[in-house]
């Protein structure tokens, strides 16, 4: 009796803890239920969060090969910059080291003196045209406009949360007039365009080095093709006049003939490519927004345009030094500045009003003395 007894209590106690184990269970399969989680999504969750760590990892071990591959990407933008150095450095050589000298030697023989002069008159200009072309086009290349390398200044840091733009690709904060280049894989502050020759974004703080670029280089060609085009014809006329070789024989005149042809293509480009950014600069817009919608928006007038990049001082004009007025986030609207005008105009007329009225209320004054005298 005593054996079957304790038989019967531990077939009770094992009932009771497959009881217990079945009781947890169910409550465990009734939590992931009441959570909304099944042993399936249990066992996906587990199995995408391996798998996000195994990416993570993949991401990890291939930064060095990005990074490599990101110099290497830039290296290749840097090559159009290159060809435009020297395609400068080569124009420079050919008209100071071989059409100029040849040009005053011949007029020193002849006994030319206005030769000479004129000579060393487009020689000096030459020289300076090309010297702030380079120093320009350097400025151009290494200045970033991009937001990223350009935070606000402490007055234009209390940006209101409810105008905030973020930019969708690069996830940064996007001001007015911003736009995201897909090169440049960033957003650029009052960006004009992308200038594969500049290997660079041209926007707010590099649009004035790229305009001065432009409008010297074409004065440079110019220069050039002046100088270059009157000694190939002399090259030619002396050979058919007195049948002996020129100087210039060989490679010297290939080179002075590929001269001609480059100053002469690139500056009838150039001229029509100045000619359009010196209406973007004074009408206030950029090259994006040329033509659309926003192209009178920031018209302020000829004069307030062309100093809000260039600056008020003339001394700094043609200098590729920073003469901006403002740090690329806020700008005056064109109706804005219309109502500041007007209000001005308005508070004047208001003066002229109440300057009207007290001179009127003096003179009835003046008259009710006079009139009280007579009495």
């Amino acid at each position: 009796m005593a054996v079957s007894g304790a038989s019967t209590i531990d077939l009770q106690d094992s009932d009771t803890s497959k009881d217990h184990s079945s009781y947890v269970s169910t409550n465990e399969q009734t939590s992931r239920c009441g959570t909304g989680e099944s042993g399936i999504g249990h066992a996906y969750r587990i199995r995408q969060s391996g798998s996000t760590a195994i990416v993570h990892q993949i991401v990890i071990a291939c930064k060095p090969v990005l990074y490599i591959l990101d110099k290497i990407k830039n290296a290749l933008l840097m090559i159009p910059a290159g060809f435009i150095f020297c395609v400068i450095s080569f124009v420079s050589y050919c008209t100071l080291g071989l059409a100029l000298p040849y040009r005053y030697q011949q007029a020193s023989e002849n006994g030319q003196l206005s030769v000479q002069i004129l000579s060393c008159i487009l020689g000096f200009c030459f020289v300076c045209t090309a010297l702030l072309t380079l120093a320009s086009f350097v400025r151009c290349v290494f200045t970033s406009s991009k937001v990223a390398d350009n935070p606000p200044s402490t007055s234009s840091a209390n940006i209101n949360d409810d105008t905030t733009r973020t930019c969708s690709k690069c996830q940064q904060y996007k001001p007015t007039r911003a736009h995201h280049c897909s090169i440049c894989s960033s957003c650029t502050l009052k960006m004009d365009h992308h200038c594969p020759w500049v290997s660079n974004c041209v926007g707010y703080w590099n649009y004035k080095y790229f305009c001065l670029f432009v409008w010297l280089a074409t004065l440079s060609c110019h220069l050039s093709s002046m100088i270059c085009f009157g000694e190939i014809f002399a090259i030619f006329t002396h050979e058919k006049s007195t049948g002996k070789d020129s100087v210039y024989n060989g490679v010297h005149s290939a080179w002075l003939m590929i001269n001609s042809l480059l100053t002469l293509a690139f500056g009838i480009t150039l001229t029509c490519f100045s000619a359009f950014h010196l209406v973007l600069v004074l009408k206030g817009a950029t090259t994006i927004e040329f033509g659309g919608d926003d192209y009178h928006i920031y018209n302020l007038g000829y004069k307030r345009n062309f100093y809000a990049i260039f600056g008020e001082d003339c001394l700094y004009w043609f200098l590729p030094i920073p003469t901006m007025n403002g740090d690329g986030y806020e700008y005056q609207h064109h109706d804005e500045d219309h109502g500041l005008l007007s209000h001005d105009k308005h508070q004047n007329t208001n003066e002229s009003v109440h300057m009207t009225i007290d001179a009127d209320e003096n003179l009835d004054s003046n008259e009710l003395s006079d009139f009280s005298d007579l009495d």
